[in-house]
């Protein structure tokens, strides 16, 4: 019932929606033991992360994803689906993306954190 760029179009959001729930997963747990000033296990849970990129700089990361959200967006509105689907994809995907904004946002304030706890 799906064209093929559909059914590319929802794997990807699917693949991406994945991803980001398992990274919130362990940016939670991240967070809860450096509130709690267990340094190691906030250590360890970064660690054992399967969803964390090493040296990652997340603003370049939020600005790929920026470019992706972007990409999709096109090809949701080039395609052949009635007006009301699109406008309905169109929402899921901002609504998914924003996710990465949010993480953004949070890691900016653990830096600040992390800087104050240093000095």
């Amino acid at each position: 019932m799906h064209t093929e760029k559909e059914r590319k179009t929802k794997e990807v959001i699917d693949e991406h929606a994945q991803k980001v729930e398992g990274c919130l997963s362990c940016f939670n747990g991240c967070l809860e033991a450096f509130l709690q000033g267990d340094r190691a296990r906030c250590e360890s849970t970064h660690k054992n992360c399967d969803f964390a990129e090493p040296e990652a700089d997340i603003g370049i990361m939020e600005s790929e994803i920026d470019k992706k959200k972007h990409a999709i967006m096109r090809t949701i509105y080039r395609s052949g689906l009635t007006l009301i689907r699109k406008i309905h994809l169109e929402r899921f995907v901002r609504q998914i993306t924003e996710i990465s904004d949010v993480i953004e946002d949070a890691s900016d304030r653990l830096d600040i954190l992390v800087i104050r706890e240093r000095v």
